[in-house]
């Protein structure tokens, strides 16, 4: 908290610093506009940090007892203007916090220090974490049901030149637009926090589905590639929160705004014959002004040597900037096979799709790469992740799809140790499969060490830390995983689920309604609400939710087995009886948790098969167990000696 009355001060929180004495907000050194009123609150707000600021505190700073207001309608609009320049969501705020009738706290950590000048301390990285819930693989845009398979019709995979196309765009882009960046780095003081970058969809100027659907999927190997450059110094927005503007109709302001990014990278592809035309544009978000702009026309069969000269190019720019190691890599290839290359980007394509054949189809092609060019750490990293989707969609049995994701993960590590999708997709098997606490952490630590911009490793860590009840250290993972992919809500929702692990029902249960609004057809949302309703006895909403979930599903098996859980936990033992048998029958064709039969016999109170069915699913090493220790169902059973045996045997 600020002494009362010591307005000469600099208060720092997040990427904000906030001069009291010149009444200035800025973020990134960029001033942000705020009216008068709205700083006024946030004065207030940062005056009693930690602390609940009552309405009544409000009106007598904003609007004395001699000013005549629409005292509701004037406060709403100031809360909503300082929400807007912070770019804080109400249902899952990071800095202003609505205590309901009563007023409102600012929950962010504040530190002061005297001068207006001062810049904001440089910290350390805080501890790794975030949350995922109960049936979510740990990465952002995962989902436990495979959604729906693209319709028929959809584009398919682009001919062999596109993939050269791939790999031309990412290093000519990341060549001429890595020494602008770098020089805007050096003019600026250490200590200055990062910039921001996104990277928009590329536009295909070329006609035919393959090209419009490639070219789109070019622009996440560019995200990868910038936000791994020098990811202390340069954020880049993941591609789960770029993705809503291909083809938007807005101003580079406007999106700059919405993202809060300093700068906006552009891209055009088109095809002519055996040649290709990229056009790239670097833009300014503040004034709009063009930073850099090139157009390239090469021959489609260059693009190895072209990736060479540019890495060197780069390495040239930034050689007193990198250690030797990260020089080495920038001129390193990662394969010089084009057939690896072009299944490696069939695989990531497939990958993508999050669909039952997406992901039969992705192991294909992955397999492939590595069967092409065995030493393609890049590859190997992708097939990990494959088999790991694979496990956490319950598509594969985990004793087949987790060995084999941690082989692949371990080659691509002893291949190339400074991939961070390596340490990622190895940490999580070790998590899942091995209950390995300590070793999936130093896996995941070393990933975000490595390249603190990969989204998925620190929701990947984020799992680990709910699953221990670190969940300080999950909430603040999440809050940095939000300033690289500040749009995705599914990443809300993983918010929602330390709520939940947090006891604070009512909260969860917020947020999780959030998440319905934003994907109102995404089973697993529904499946979240279900939980969360379930939890605050409201039994009926809780059904009603379940039954959209397996609606969308089409009755899979998360959705039968949540939906039979608080069947028995509102007392309808019989219905819950009858969703055991469907998952029995269900269960002979596909895989069922062990782990969620087990928790409906626990709120039919019928412990001598939870317990039964909770041995088994140790015994098939159900990656769903990693949160026994920490989630409500189980409460009932934790007095029981049986229980902690579980646990001991789970690591825990």
């Amino acid at each position: 908290m600020q002494p009362a009355g010591d307005t000469n001060r600099v208060a720092h929180f997040g990427v904000f610093q906030v001069d009291l004495r010149t009444g200035e907000l800025t973020k990134h050194g960029i001033r942000l506009k705020l009216q008068t009123q709205p700083f006024r609150l946030l004065e207030l707000l940062l005056e009693h940090s930690g602390e609940l600021v009552t309405r009544e505190q409000v009106r007598n700073r904003l609007w004395p007892a001699d000013t005549y207001v629409d005292f509701d309608n004037s406060l709403n609009a100031a809360v909503s203007k300082l929400r807007e320049a912070l770019n804080d969501n109400p249902a899952s705020p990071r800095f202003v916090e609505t205590v309901p009738r009563r007023g409102f706290r600012f929950v962010a950590p504040v530190q002061f220090n005297s001068g207006s000048a001062a810049a904001p301390p440089t910290a350390p990285e805080p501890s790794l974490s975030s949350a995922a819930p109960v049936h979510e693989p740990p990465f952002a845009e995962h989902r436990r049901e495979p959604v729906t398979a693209p319709a028929a019709g959809a584009p398919q995979i682009a001919r062999n030149h596109w993939y050269w196309i791939a790999g031309l765009v990412m290093v000519l882009a990341v060549g001429a637009l890595a020494p602008r960046l770098i020089a805007r780095f050096a003019s600026r003081p250490v200590a200055h926090a990062r910039l921001m970058l996104a990277v928009l969809p590329f536009e295909s100027l070329s006609s035919g589905h393959e090209t419009e659907y490639f070219v789109t999927g070019l622009s996440e190997e560019m995200i990868t590639k910038l936000g791994s450059l020098q990811p202390a110094r340069l954020g880049v927005i993941s591609r789960a929160s770029v993705i809503q503007y291909k083809q938007a109709r807005k101003s580079i302001q406007e999106i700059g705004h919405e993202l809060n990014v300093q700068y906006v990278l552009e891209g055009s592809v088109r095809e002519m014959g055996s040649r290709v035309r990229i056009s790239m544009q670097l833009s300014q978000v503040a004034d709009q002004t063009q930073l850099w702009s090139q157009s390239y026309e090469r021959n489609l069969a260059d693009v190895f040597a072209i990736q060479s000269d540019v890495a060197r190019q780069v390495a040239n720019a930034l050689a007193l900037r990198l250690l030797p190691n990260e020089q080495a890599a920038l001129e390193r290839a990662a394969t010089d096979n084009m057939s690896a290359y072009e299944e490696y980007l069939r695989g990531r394509y497939y990958w993508n799709q999050r669909t039952q054949e997406g992901l039969a189809r992705c192991l294909t092609h992955f397999q492939n790469a590595v069967n092409a060019d065995p030493n393609y750490a890049l590859a190997q990293a992708g097939l990990a992740d494959c088999y790991n989707l694979n496990g956490g969609y319950a598509l594969l049995p985990p004793g087949d799809a987790f060995p084999r994701a941690k082989r692949a993960a371990q080659t691509a590590i002893e291949l190339d140790d400074s991939l961070a999708q390596g340490h990622t997709a190895l940490g999580f098997a070790l998590l899942y499969y091995d209950w390995n606490w300590a070793e999936a952490e130093l896996e995941f630590k070393r990933a975000i060490e490595l390249n603190a911009n990969y989204v998925l490793a620190r929701v990947s860590y984020a799992q680990l830390l709910r699953a221990l009840n670190r969940l300080d250290e999950a909430d603040t993972q999440l809050r940095l995983a939000h300033d690289v992919d500040p749009m995705d809500r599914v990443g809300e929702n993983y918010r929602g689920w330390i709520e939940f692990t947090r006891r604070r029902y009512a909260r969860a249960t917020e947020i999780f309604r959030g998440t319905v609004a934003s994907y109102p057809s995404w089973s697993s949302a529904y499946i979240s609400l279900g939980y969360g309703l379930a939890q605050e006895r409201k039994f009926d909403e809780s059904l009603a939710a379940l039954q959209k979930a397996r609606l969308y599903s089409a009755d899979a098996p998360s959705a039968l087995e949540a939906y039979g859980y608080v069947a028995a936990l509102a007392g309808k033992k019989e219905e819950a009886r009858a969703i055991l048998q469907q998952l029995q029958a269900v269960g002979r064709t596909r895989r069922v948790s062990s782990y969620d039969i087990a928790m409906i016999y626990a709120a039919t109170n019928e412990q001598e098969q939870a317990f039964r069915w909770l041995d088994r699913a140790i015994t098939e090493r159900d990656p769903w167990m990693i949160w026994l220790g920490v989630h409500p169902e189980w409460d009932a059973l934790r007095s029981d000696p049986r229980f902690s045996r579980l646990l001991t045997r789970l690591n825990l």
